[in-house]
Order: C-alpha cells, then structure tokens, then sequence
C-alpha cells in the first residue's frame, strides 16, 4: 500500500511486477478535499450539508469494489449539479469531476483505487512510525548503528 505518487509506484511495480499495489484511501481522501478547496469549493463543502455529504461519499469510493467504481462515480455525477445553484458553483463541481474522471478513473484505475476486502486501507501506521523514527532520531540521515538504537528504543 502507497499514497499515489506515480514515481513511487512505478519503482515498486518495477522491482515487483507481481506484486498488487493498492492506494491509501486517507492519501485519496486527502487529495480529494485539496482539490475540493483548489478549484474553489470550501465555502460550498462547508456550509451546504447535501454537497458535503456527497463529497464525503466521492471519498468513500475506494471502500467499492472495483467493479463497482466506475457505476458509483456515475450515479454521483449525475447528483452534484443538483447540488449547487450558482453558474460560478457549478462550473467548480464540473472541474472536480473532470478531474476525478481524468485522474482517478483513468489513470490510477478502479484496481488500484480499491480497498475493498484489504485488512488495511490507509498506510497510516507506517507513516506513523517514520513520524516517531524521524522525531527520536532528531537529525536528517542517522548513521546505521543511530538508526538500529532508535529502532530498539521504539519497541517494534
């Protein structure tokens, strides 16, 4: 399990190619409220609880299974524009949408968005501890032996 960043996933793909990489459903989330905000839409998400329901499941797509995806986003779409009534609202929910349709459904692909059936659905335990390793070690690049002492002191 990853965040999204195409240059990681590609390394490991590379060095793995059997292996199933699957994407972080909080990373996902994540970047669906930035763009939420990017294209202008905070305002919208917070004060209209309909749209902040509906943006809400958008993020909970990655809980679908794969073939389920695609149909959920569809039925989705059809219900944001109903959401919004400026012209200005609607050309922002008609942005996030190209957006998910051009990037999530396209690019990463409904197999690698999924979380269904994982034990796991966010890498958030593993960026927890690089958080600890990071703060115990209090310096950018620990020699080996440094590194081996802050992992024993952590008590994996």
């Amino acid at each position: 399990m990853s965040d999204f960043e195409k240059a990681s996933r590609k390394a490991f793909l590379e060095a793995f190619p059997d292996m199933k990489l699957s994407g972080c459903q909080f990373h996902y989330a994540k970047s669906i409220y930035a763009k939420i905000q990017k294209v202008g839409l905070t305002n919208v998400y917070a004060s209209n609880k309909d749209f902040k329901r509906w943006g809400r499941m958008l993020m909970s797509i990655p809980f679908l299974p794969e073939d389920q995806i695609e149909p959920a986003f569809q039925q989705l779409k059809q219900q944001a524009l109903g959401l919004v009534e400026a012209a200005e609202e609607k050309t922002m929910v008609k942005q996030l949408l190209k957006y998910w349709q051009n990037f999530w459904l396209l690019q990463v692909g409904p197999s690698n968005l999924t979380v269904f059936g994982l034990d796991r659905s966010t890498n958030n335990d593993c960026e927890s501890l690089h958080s600890r390793l990071n703060r115990e070690c209090k310096v950018n690049h620990p020699s080996f032996w440094h590194f081996c002492v802050q992992m024993n002191k952590t008590r994996l």
